[in-house]
């Protein structure tokens, strides 16, 4: 149908000028994908060989779950987030600000989700897989803090691409990689709970790394950008600490989850209320088109 319509055809030639121009774009992408991959693959490896098999699947076990929220969001800000900002790589004003926005709205989702995960993990441990997994339930309250800042890691890979700066991409995966591999090894003489440690510090680090380079390429102080999200960092550790302390004395375990995380997300709102934080207003406009629909 559109070949019979339109006027257009395609013209038997090769621009070596676009091919170098993509070639440029992606094989550092491609190199970044590929040392991920591998790190990854080590990482398994060496905990196979260093801890137990049993050590290994209660890590294992632990590094999923806490992935489970951060994926989901991480998906859903991919989606969003690529097209969104690729419209804006000429208008830089407008780009700052729509990546700002993107990214105290992922933290907004992110972090009580991910503190809530940490705080009910006894409970929903036991009451899921039984007391046989109950060893893996300190890996996944730490490594829950290690997916906090996942999706924003992502967005700032985003922009990155939008602006054409692979080269940057794969720089970072190269420095963070080295800065990974370094504290992984040391930390690993420490048992797994050292290891879950080490790689919440790892990720916090990658952040800050990211985040350097993000800011100067957009002219921004990191101070500026590292405050965008304190706020729900800050909130979201309060109500974490309210809902573990619940927890703890609720001895059944569905009630204990239900009534930590009705009273947890209630006092989140709340805040996000009472201080007037428009991702609050994003989040109802969003739920309030899907019902409408």
């Amino acid at each position: 149908m559109y070949w019979k319509n339109s006027s257009w055809r395609p013209s038997w030639t090769f621009s070596i000028q676009s091919f170098k121009y993509i070639l440029n774009f992606s094989y550092k992408l491609l190199f970044d994908g590929i040392v991920s991959t591998t790190v990854s693959n080590i990482n398994n490896l060496v905990i196979g060989k260093v801890f137990s098999a049993t050590s290994l699947g209660y890590y294992t076990k632990a590094s999923t779950l806490s992935s489970l929220p951060s994926s989901m969001i991480d998906k859903t800000v991919l989606s969003v987030s690529y097209p969104l900002l690729s419209k804006m790589q000429d208008n830089k004003v407008q780009l700052i600000r729509n990546y700002r926005r993107l990214v105290r709205m992922t933290a907004f989702l992110t972090f009580p989700l991910l503190v809530t995960l940490s705080a009910v993990a006894r409970p929903l441990i036991i009451l899921v897989y039984t007391e046989k997994w109950a060893l893996s339930i300190p890996y996944l309250q730490i490594l829950c803090f290690s997916f906090m800042l996942a999706p924003i890691l992502s967005l700032n890979k985003n922009i990155l691409e939008t602006l054409n700066r692979t080269d940057l991409v794969f720089k970072l995966r190269i420095i963070n990689t080295i800065c990974f591999l370094c504290i992984f090894f040391i930390s690993i003489h420490f048992g797994i709970s050292g290891l879950c440690i080490g790689i919440v510090i790892s990720s916090f680090i990658t952040y800050f790394v990211n985040t350097y380079y993000v800011g100067n390429l957009l002219c921004l102080k990191v101070l500026s950008l590292i405050k965008d999200i304190v706020p729900f960092l800050i909130i979201s550790v309060l109500i974490g600490f309210i809902m573990s302390q619940m927890v703890r004395y609720i001895s059944i375990d569905w009630i204990a989850i239900l009534l930590s995380i009705i009273v947890g997300f209630t006092i989140y709102i709340l805040i996000a209320y009472i201080l007037k934080m428009s991702e609050l207003n994003e989040v109802y406009r969003i739920i309030e088109n899907k019902i409408k629909k």
